[in-house]
């Protein structure tokens, strides 16, 4: 409790003074705000790394980052390192999925049997359901005694899964749900949109997230993990409960080598690796720009009420998150040793992105973006 309390009297000295509704582009003295901010939450938080970005037309693409990029070591991370995204991917690959019904090759009402017809209850789960997690079916990443991936994760982390096998030992479990009763966060959901991306358009994954995304929308920095070659520095994770997945009983560093197989098996469902920046410009042109029509984009962002294990309202690939300015539309995600945050907040008109490459990050995240917000917006 008092960390937190120390932590927001550091960033009120560094906040009192802002005033203006919206940034400029060429502010330095905002610039120096964001980093106090940031400076401020590594040392108060003891985290190793954070790295943000915030963007909009009117504030331009602002960067701050602080820490270490390689475990608890002098190597200074900055906003040019890449960390690892987890679940934002699933914002991208819902909307290659919309491009994909835009153009008539898919419809919301194809059903899974098209592709996998020995899925249980193929027949009656729908694109829509899967896009929003109403679809009923088993989340591998699920902590339950009944997972049949957990055995395999704790004996052999490294290893490297397909797509068509993790959809094939999920389906394994059965159908926990039926179909269009109930939300329940569900990773294989995306995993077998990231498969039907491919059977449909007859190219690899990362090829149409490219061509069809990444590059429109000026992502140069962002790859799909184990399919992709990434040339730029990642930034080593940090882990500290999920140390024992890489047979360690205290914290410690993790190296992109100890990631071969959570990047086969993230894939659709988390496997992105990218940037503050490129996540905040990705996500600020899915809501405002023309990659996808105003009517798709609005079913995107449409609020879908069921009943829910976790209270969690849902649209397709994105979730809702509320802040000291408004309502954020966009994602969270994680993986061992890694977490980010990404929302375009719609009532201010900005994007805004939190990465970290410390497990212990990932509860802050939502307050750290509320943290950055008070710099960038004056009513809060």
């Amino acid at each position: 409790m008092f960390r937190h309390v120390f932590r927001a009297l550091l960033i009120c000295s560094v906040t009192l003074a802002t005033s203006q509704p919206i940034l400029a582009q060429d502010d330095v003295d905002v610039r120096s705000e964001l980093q106090a901010i940031v400076d401020a939450i590594i040392e108060v938080e003891g985290i190793v790394g954070l790295s943000v970005a915030v963007y909009s037309p009117d504030v331009g693409l602002l960067r701050s980052a602080s820490g270490d990029a390689i475990g608890n070591t002098p190597t200074a991370l900055t906003p040019e390192h890449l960390l690892y995204a987890g679940s934002v991917t699933k914002t991208f690959v819902a909307a290659t999925v919309l491009q994909l019904i835009d153009e008539g090759v898919l419809s919301p009402d194809d059903t899974l049997d098209l592709f996998y017809p020995d899925y249980p209850n193929a027949d009656r789960i729908t694109i829509h359901q899967m896009l929003g997690m109403t679809s009923g079916t088993f989340d591998y990443f699920r902590n339950a005694p009944d997972n049949p991936f957990i055995p395999v994760l704790m004996s052999d982390i490294t290893y490297l899964w397909t797509p068509d096998e993790i959809i094939t030992t999920a389906a394994s479990v059965g159908q926990p749900a039926a179909p269009g009763t109930t939300h329940t966060y569900s990773n294989t959901d995306y995993i077998l949109l990231g498969r039907i991306i491919e059977m449909t358009t007859s190219n690899p994954l990362h090829v149409e997230l490219r061509t069809r995304l990444f590059d429109p929308l000026g992502m140069t920095s962002s790859y799909l993990a184990g399919v992709e070659n990434v040339p730029t520095a990642t930034a080593q994770g940090y882990v500290r409960d999920a140390a024992f997945l890489f047979g360690a009983v205290e914290p410690r560093v993790t190296t992109r080598e100890d990631y071969v197989g959570l990047e086969q098996l993230s894939w659709a469902a988390g496997g992105l690796i990218s940037s503050p920046a490129d996540l905040a410009i990705g996500m600020y042109g899915l809501m405002t720009g023309p990659i996808l029509p105003v009517e798709l984009r609005d079913e995107m962002t449409t609020r879908r009420v069921l009943p829910s294990e976790s209270g969690a309202i849902y649209g397709y690939g994105v979730e809702f998150i509320e802040t000291v300015s408004g309502t954020g539309i966009g994602h969270s995600g994680s993986l061992p040793g890694y977490a980010s945050l990404t929302l375009y907040i719609v009532e201010h008109d900005l994007s805004i992105a939190v990465m970290t490459n410390d497990e212990a990050g990932e509860v802050l995240l939502p307050d750290i973006v509320n943290d950055l917000l008070t710099v960038v917006v004056n009513d809060v």
